[in-house]
């Protein structure tokens, strides 16, 4: 997962983390805003989960995620 990428196309990106983290509410997702140390914040607040961990499963996301495009707005 590029996180240029993602501040550029969040919308997109914010469903697909709400899907894979579903306690992310949308105040959640907007304070994070592509920043990924934001979205590491946020999760271990959220999942009370140590920084390593949160990591952990922030990189099995990017890995999941990397070829994602978002599709044009039609």
């Amino acid at each position: 997962m590029d996180w240029t990428n993602a501040e550029e196309n969040w919308k997109h990106f914010s469903t697909k983390l709400k899907s894979r983290w579903g306690k992310l509410s949308d105040q959640n997702l907007a304070l994070v805003a592509g920043k990924r140390e934001a979205l590491l914040t946020t999760l271990q607040k959220l999942y009370d989960m140590s920084p390593e961990e949160a990591d952990k499963q922030v990189k099995s996301f990017e890995d999941h995620t990397k070829n994602f495009v978002p599709k044009p707005a039609v």
